[in-house]
């Protein structure tokens, strides 16, 4: 089920917020020191906390407790990731989806840890078992559509990013995506009707279409080549092309 819908998994990300759920999962190690699911949920609680180094500490616990536990190792990928040790990572995904080959969020964030290394035609692989194993999750369809852009395939990215925001049509980043992708084929108008409904969904305000930005990027942070006087340029205003982080909560 999508992470944009009503679910558990927002209540739990409410009770994250209020700082309830690491106090909870303590309790229950103290209880029950060997209880995996526990330290994994802990870690879960340090990682949206960015405490990256508690939450490797949690899910290493959880692995040595359960070393058949998927998820952990899945989560212990997204830590070593975030942290830097993308080879550390890279083990960490194989290792889970060895575990669990029909592990859905396991291929979905192999696939953004390939993509992070530029290794794009492996990303596409590891993203197309995602869709394949959870086609109606909308990040998987997101990510492919993402390894899909960078090898310059733009008509089956922007497929993948519109199935993105069919199943889920308040998922802004798939939005932006998918402006991007019709920038690049210089569909501008349509690039921009995306970039507004993303800006819409991610800041509470569309941009005007009949006053696009005009001191968005600055010379320092401007890269080469671009012009901000441009139409594609002042499209991208207030738009990073950062590749997203696929962090999914249980």
């Amino acid at each position: 089920m999508s992470k944009h819908t009503i679910t558990s998994a927002t209540l739990w990300s409410v009770w994250v917020t209020l700082g309830k759920a690491a106090p909870a999962y303590r309790r229950a190690i103290e209880l029950k020191p060997d209880f995996a699911q526990a330290h994994n949920n802990l870690g879960l609680v340090y990682l949206r906390q960015g405490l990256l180094a508690q939450a490797r500490t949690a899910f290493d616990r959880a692995i040595a407790i359960a070393p058949g536990y998927t998820e952990a190792h899945n989560n212990l990928g997204n830590v070593l990731r975030r942290l830097g040790l993308p080879d550390d990572a890279a083990r960490a995904f194989v290792a889970a989806i060895h575990l669990s080959p029909d592990h859905g969020d396991s291929y979905l964030n192999q696939s953004a840890h390939l993509f992070d290394q530029g290794k794009f035609q492996e990303a596409e692989a590891a993203a197309r078992d995602a869709v394949r194993l959870s086609p109606a999750v909308p990040e998987n369809h997101n990510a492919l559509g993402n390894a899909l852009r960078e090898q310059g395939r733009l008509a089956e990215a922007e497929h993948h990013y519109r199935e993105a925001i069919r199943l889920a049509p308040d998922y802004a980043e798939a939005y932006k995506h998918l402006a991007m992708a019709l920038e690049e084929m210089g569909r501008l108008d349509d690039a921009f009707v995306f970039f507004n409904r993303h800006a819409e969904l991610a800041f509470g305000a569309a941009t005007s279409r009949a006053d696009p930005p005009q001191q968005a990027i600055s010379p320092a942070n401007r890269p080469a080549g671009i012009n901000p006087a441009t139409p594609d340029a002042r499209l991208r205003t207030a738009f990073s092309p950062a590749t997203d982080t696929l962090f999914r909560e249980p």
